[in-house]
């Protein structure tokens, strides 16, 4: 079933673009049929179509530099978590017993509340409520280990911290809003434009037009899909073809125990 998904996921931009190649497809036949292509093939067209793809290319190289940063906040975050639970763990196995299991079991609760958060269930607030909680069992496990492990345990909270804000930027601010517009409003005037041009047989047309339509059709959604790589659904599962993936902090959820 996961299998299933992710290959959906991954042909979901394609699917998306297809009504569109179509609709143009058909908009060309009909205009060839009613002989309607007036406008002159011209230089200045071609010089346009690549000047397109170039922003294209930009606001994706621009994006993707910012996905590959996005892909590791989970897998870093789950791993700084993580370590607070390794000394909460020893302490559990130790004389602080109570301690250290009120403590796994807060820790557990805060991977949780960071899931539904990122589903779109929980506030933002909230995450840093549960983060912020942590000193308190650092003060009930602090006799019971030693200050250097507490400390070491209190930069992971501040990183993990610091992590969760990052995410939480990148959520929700969008970096290429305005490129998007330009990229594609032009897009859509250079389809127009070649629908009422006649640059062959209408086979070759076709082939010309529907292969363009589908190049910017899918580079565009690829961008707007990028630009927030933390975009799921309230079940968790992924909005569109290019989330991080949250499977290091969903192994940390089932691997710390049960709230309560």
């Amino acid at each position: 079933m996961r299998l299933r998904r992710t290959l959906s996921s991954r042909w979901w931009l394609a699917i998306q673009v297809l009504p569109a190649v179509a609709l143009v497809a058909l908009a060309k036949t009909l205009i060839t049929e009613l002989d309607a292509e007036s406008i002159e093939l011209n230089p200045l067209y071609t010089g346009l179509v690549a000047g397109n793809i170039f922003l294209l290319g930009f606001l994706l190289a621009g994006t993707l530099a910012d996905y590959k940063e996005s892909e590791k906040l989970p897998v870093e975050l789950a791993a700084s978590l993580d370590s607070i639970g390794d000394e909460f763990r020893i302490v559990a196995s130790g004389k602080g017993k109570a301690e250290g299991k009120a403590a796994l079991a807060h820790l557990a609760d805060t991977v949780r509340t960071i899931l539904q958060w990122l589903y779109g269930n929980e506030r933002f607030e909230a995450v840093l409520e549960r983060v912020e909680a942590l000193n308190e069992h650092y003060v009930a496990i602090e006799p019971h280990t030693q200050v250097a492990y507490v400390s070491r345990i209190k930069t992971e909270q501040n990183a993990a911290r610091r992590m969760l804000m990052r995410i939480y930027s990148i959520h929700v601010t969008s970096f290429v809003v305005a490129g998007f517009m330009v990229a594609a409003l032009t897009s859509i005037f250079l389809i127009a434009v070649l629908l009422f041009i006649d640059v062959g047989a209408l086979g070759t047309d076709l082939i010309v037009l529907c292969t363009l339509t589908f190049l910017l059709g899918y580079v565009l959604l690829l961008i707007r899909d990028l630009d927030d790589p933390f975009e799921y659904s309230t079940e968790g599962d992924r909005a569109g073809s290019a989330e991080a993936s949250l499977d290091a902090l969903v192994s940390l959820s089932t691997r710390l125990p049960a709230p309560g």
